[in-house]
């Protein structure tokens, strides 16, 4: 497998998916493989076969902001099925200024310790895809997962809206907007496995290559560039990093004279595990295998003459800026005209699992 070093990377164009370190030789040898259910589960999604990706830094930082909120969601869905109460006021949820919809403490205390362990033992991968091309993807491409998230009036539930972030756009009951954020993009819906050879794992300045790492110096490098205009949309994701920087300077695995920790030798047994959970497919490809070992020798060769340069991607085809859900709109798509009331009074609840209570564990971020 391949490295590329985080200051070789374009901050805005670079298209990122992260996995776990024990997947690193099932990702080599099988390729990165698109999953239905499994660790993509959410919205009682387990159809669906995708990889899922993040658009540049910005898309990067927010899928920590994002990631952050479902787990307290699911945290808070578990206690309160042992009777236990906790804060989760999304019909006040806060679009501009300070959030207030969760517990502070619990989300410090519970969910930060989970992100850190969970992002200490994973890696980033930059994924070498091209729009409109093999079934690759598309830019403002549809988001399943949005339109599960959705009432039979098509109204986005609260909790959906609180846990996709005031910078996802879930538009309006007049206008909605299913498309993808820059956060939790995905390939076309189907089988495709993306070879190893179009994939590099990223690691830091300082030769590390664990997830933690990564996002801190991403964080420290790019997080006033990124979203200088919207800090205090980013409370969860800021008050994460400050949690996790204290943690990291007494942790043994990421010292800086230990030896890297994304390196480190393959849990067997972990990797079994999610090949299970995700149905990796094991059965070798042994002309896919071959075509990606000549690509390798090829782009060396071609990287000696010329250098590497950066692929710059075109921009998304909508603006990410000027969102239409502020507070008000989600207020006002909150009510349902009389006669659209009446029309629909015969009609059922849908049967799937509202994302707000998604019965899985899934997360739409990794594979």
């Amino acid at each position: 497998m391949e490295y590329i070093r985080s200051n070789e990377i374009d901050p805005q164009n670079t298209l990122f998916h992260f996995s776990r370190i024990d997947n690193r030789k099932s990702i080599e040898e099988y390729g990165l493989q698109a999953v239905a259910g499994g660790e993509n589960e959410a919205a009682n999604d387990d159809k669906n076969k995708t990889i899922y990706f993040s658009k540049g830094i910005a898309g990067i930082l927010k899928a920590v902001d994002v990631w952050a909120r479902w787990e307290y969601n699911k945290y808070a869905r578990q206690e309160h099925s042992k009777g236990h109460e906790i804060k989760q006021e999304y019909e006040d949820h806060i679009i501009e200024g300070k959030d207030d919809s969760y517990d502070k403490d619990i989300m410090t205390e519970v969910i930060f310790n989970k992100l850190y362990i969970d992002f200490k033992n994973r890696q980033y991968y930059t994924v070498d895809l091209i729009e409109g091309k093999n079934g690759d993807f598309e830019f403002g491409d549809i988001d399943v997962k949005k339109i599960l998230s959705r009432d039979k009036y098509g109204r986005p539930y609260p909790g959906a809206l609180w846990k996709y972030g005031p910078y996802s756009d879930f538009g309006t009951i007049e206008e909605p907007n299913n498309k993808q954020e820059d956060w939790n993009m995905n390939t076309k819906i189907g089988d495709k496995t993306i070879s190893s050879d179009r994939l590099k794992i990223i690691e830091t300045q300082h030769g590390k290559t664990d997830g933690l790492s990564v996002i801190i110096e991403f964080y420290d490098r790019y997080r006033e560039m990124v979203f200088k205009e919207n800090d205090a949309m980013f409370e969860i994701l800021d008050n994460f990093i400050t949690y996790a920087k204290e943690r990291y300077k007494s942790d043994i695995d990421l010292k800086k004279d230990a030896p890297d920790y994304g390196r480190r030798e393959i849990n067997i047994e972990e990797e079994r595990k999610y090949q299970s959970i995700n149905k990796i497919n094991l059965i070798e490809n042994k002309k896919n295998k071959v075509f990606s070992f000549i690509s390798k020798i090829v782009n060396k060769i071609k990287s000696k003459v010329k250098g590497k340069d950066i692929k710059m991607l075109p921009e998304a085809s909508h603006d990410i800026k000027g969102k239409s859900n502020s507070k008000n709109a989600f207020s006002a798509s909150l009510i349902v005209p009389s006669e659209e009331l009446v029309k629909n009074a015969g009609r059922q609840e849908p049967d799937n699992v509202k994302i707000g209570q998604d019965k899985k564990d899934g997360q739409s971020l990794d594979n």
